[in-house]
C-alpha cells in the first residue's frame, strides 16, 4: 500500500460495512415504520456505511429492517 494513498488493498475485510475513504453511497432499505401503523416501506438513503444507515433508521423508528442493499438508485 502506498504511503500517501489508500487503495483499500491492505485489509481482508470485504464486508459492506467497511467503507475505505469514507465516501458516501446509496442504500436501498426495506423495513417497517412503527410510527404509522406498521406500514412496510422501501426507500433510499445516502450514507457512509450500513452502520450509519441502521443508526438513521433507528432514530426514525424504522426498526424491522428486512434488507439493506448498497447500489445505485434508478433515479440517478
Amino acid at each position: 500500500m502506498s504511503k500517501f494513498f489508500d487503495y483499500g488493498d491492505s485489509g481482508t475485510n470485504t464486508s459492506d460495512e467497511t467503507n475505505i475513504g469514507g465516501e458516501k453511497r446509496w442504500f436501498n432499505i426495506h423495513g417497517t415504520d412503527n410510527r404509522i401503523g406498521g406500514i412496510k416501506l422501501s426507500f433510499w438513503l445516502w450514507g457512509e456505511s450500513e452502520v450509519e444507515i441502521r443508526s438513521i433508521c433507528k432514530q426514525k423508528d424504522i426498526v424491522d429492517i428486512t434488507k439493506i442493499i448498497q447500489k445505485d438508485p434508478p433515479f440517478l
